[in-house]
């Protein structure tokens, strides 16, 4: 695995936004996610297709640590701005608190993730954000690129103008905190969506790569702290899932065996030792 220049990990910073919503059932929480494209745009080529990480899948929004930002804080800050388009948040109002440092591996390089929590009734910007406009924004922008895409135009920028106009996220939604934990953890979940689902097909994506499992984690942790009765209603269906699972793969290797028992011996036919007649052969 690949690091920075100093053989350390990759300093990243996301952004998990809470909101609190009430509802004929009661009061529950909603995150702030992202879903991600599924095609990285900035290292293909018109005859190869690389992936995004977790390609396709929900995640927190927030991105890599430049030399410029003084701290860790900023990083999330300035990275969560360039996502939201540009959302302007003043200096007073960006009220986080570090809520966990984990390290992810990956394919080629290792990251340390520093995760921020930003609760919409302490900052302003969160509370007013309006995704709908933020998702408009968005298809805009996928339709300029489109027709940079159609005219070939798009291969012949410079990196710096691909990386300004290239496509990393379809979408944001406010998500209730629970089914963003199921979607998560769910190991039967072939799609998150309809979109993740023509992308794979399109892309011949054979199964998801759910974000990893100390993202898992974080959102676990923020459902049992916020919602437990939630989580631990998650928790038993999730053991249900795996008990029926287990007795499912014991159920067809029983139904396997069975049914070998169950067939006729193979007949051994003697081969003929006679020349087979040449109208055979005809």
């Amino acid at each position: 695995m690949v690091n920075n220049k100093n053989g350390e990990p990759i300093r990243c910073a996301v952004v998990v936004g809470l909101k609190s919503t009430n509802s004929s059932d009661g009061e529950y929480w909603e995150v702030l996610m992202e879903q991600r494209q599924v095609k990285n745009w900035l290292k293909s080529t018109p005859n190869r297709t690389v992936l995004m990480a977790w390609p396709g899948e929900y995640a927190f929004p927030g991105g890599a640590n430049e030399p410029s930002d003084k701290n860790m804080e900023e990083t999330a800050k300035r990275e969560l701005q360039e996502e939201l388009l540009g959302v302007y948040i003043a200096p007073h109002d960006f009220h986080a608190r570090l809520f966990d440092v984990i390290f992810v591996p990956g394919l080629r390089r290792n990251y340390k993730v520093y995760i921020y929590i930003a609760f919409a009734h302490a900052n302003q910007w969160l509370n007013a954000l309006q995704v709908k406009r933020l998702n408009e924004n968005l298809e805009r922008r996928m339709g300029e690129f489109q027709l940079l895409l159609g005219t070939g135009e798009y291969w012949k920028l410079t990196e710096q103008h691909k990386m300004y106009v290239s496509p990393e996220v379809h979408k944001f939604v406010w998500m209730p905190l629970r089914e963003a934990v199921a979607i998560a953890t769910n190991p039967y979940i072939e799609h998150v969506n309809e979109f993740q689902r023509g992308e794979f097909l399109k892309h011949k994506v054979q199964k998801r790569d759910p974000v990893g499992a100390q993202m898992i984690e974080v959102l676990k942790e923020l459902l049992a702290e916020l919602e437990p009765m939630a989580a631990q209603q998650q928790q038993q269906q999730q053991q249900q899932l795996q008990q029926q699972r287990r007795h499912g793969q014991l159920r067809a290797q029983e139904e396997v065996r069975i049914r070998r028992m169950a067939a006729p011996p193979p007949v051994y036919i003697e081969p003929t030792q006679q020349p087979m007649p040449r109208d055979y052969l005809l």
